[in-house]
C-alpha cells in the first residue's frame, strides 16, 4: 500500500478544497457579450425583435445598463445571493432570455396583485420565477410593462 508523507497528504488536501470550490462557482457569470448585438444576430427575426423591445423596456424600468449572463441571458443589476447550505453567488436581479421556444422572462419576486394582473397579460405560461411567453403579439405589453415594473420593485426590497 501506499503511504504518503505530510506534506503530500496536505498538497492533496488543497487540491480536494480547490476542486470543490472550482465546481462550486455560479455557472451563470456576467461575460462582455453585447446583449444588443447577441440579440441582433438571433435567427428567428420576431423574436430577434421581440427581445429587443424587451431589452428596452427592462432598461427604462431598471435604469440600469443591460448585461449578458451566460451566453444567452441579459440580466439587469446583480446581487449576491446565499443558499442554506452555504453555498453563494452572484446574478441578475430581473432578466430575459430569448429561448429556443419562447422568451423566458426571470422576474425574480413576486408581489400580491401579480396573479390579477398575468389573467390580463394574454397568452403566457407561469412557472416558478420564469413567465415564457411565444411572441410579443400574444401578450399585452402594457400589462407586461407593469408586470416588470412591479417585480422589479419588489425584488430591490427583498436583497
Amino acid at each position: 500500500m501506499f503511504k504518503m508523507n505530510n506534506f503530500a497528504c496536505n498538497v492533496l488536501n488543497e487540491l480536494k478544497l480547490l476542486i470543490c470550490i472550482i465546481m462550486a462557482k455560479n455557472k451563470t457569470q456576467q461575460t462582455e457579450q453585447s446583449p444588443l448585438q447577441f440579440l441582433q444576430n438571433l435567427e428567428d427575426v420576431v423574436k430577434s425583435e421581440d427581445s429587443i423591445k424587451i431589452l428596452k423596456m427592462l432598461e427604462e424600468i431598471t435604469k440600469m445598463e443591460a448585461k449578458m449572463w451566460g451566453p444567452a441571458m441579459i440580466g439587469y443589476g446583480s446581487y449576491t445571493y446565499t443558499h442554506d447550505s452555504g453555498r453563494s453567488g452572484e446574478i441578475f436581479i430581473i432578466g430575459f432570455s430569448p429561448r429556443k421556444a419562447n422568451i423566458t422572462i426571470y422576474y425574480g419576486a413576486k408581489y400580491p396583485e401579480m396573479e390579477q394582473d398575468l389573467e390580463k397579460l394574454g397568452k403566457y405560461k407561469w412557472e416558478g420565477s420564469c413567465l415564457h411567453f411565444k411572441k410579443m403579439a400574444d401578450i399585452d405589453t402594457d400589462v407586461l410593462k407593469s408586470i416588470l415594473k412591479k417585480c422589479f420593485v419588489a425584488k430591490k426590497k427583498i436583497i
